[in-house]
């Protein structure tokens, strides 16, 4: 299941979750968060549990991706595969 959700122009939410039907069990779950902030932008991932739990945090220009400030946790490394979604 993929949900994604823009409560404005410049917000931008999404969550996707996997499921295993036979197991009854959700076996992933991914959140992002993404905001338009005139010449930046900023972007917050997070994966809860499993095996690339943890988060991603990115600012940057859009014109020159670049110049940025990242910062993560455990196994992301930069946006989440499988959210791609550009202004």
């Amino acid at each position: 299941m993929r949900v994604d959700f823009t409560p404005t122009k410049n917000w931008s939410v999404q969550f996707q979750q996997t499921m295993n039907w036979a197991l009854h069990k959700i076996t992933d779950q991914r959140f992002e968060i993404r905001r338009n902030l005139h010449c930046w932008e900023a972007q917050f991932s997070w994966v809860p549990g499993g095996s690339g739990q943890g988060y991603y945090f990115r600012i940057n220009v859009k014109d020159i991706p670049d110049i940025k400030l990242e910062r993560s946790e455990s196994g992301l490394r930069g946006p989440i595969s499988g959210f791609g979604y550009s202004y």
